[in-house]
């Protein structure tokens, strides 16, 4: 149901392990729909591969309400 979402981001969150990458979506009120991480385990890093398609997804420009 993308005629859901508002807005949609790729955010980097700190670990101890280095930061990983999530993709996240989110509803007009703010709520979050879903978030996707990369597949890793505790005290590895984050795939080289799934940072690498976080990163490489489009962006869209941010549009203004007028």
């Amino acid at each position: 149901r993308g005629d859901h979402i508002a807005e949609a981001w790729a955010v980097r969150k700190p670990t101890k392990d280095g930061h990983v990458t999530s993709l996240e979506a989110y509803d007009a009120d703010g709520k979050m729909i879903i978030q996707f991480f990369g597949k890793r385990h505790e005290g590895e890093t984050e795939r080289a591969d799934w940072r690498s398609l976080a990163e490489s997804l489009p962006r869209v420009a941010e549009q203004s309400a007028a």
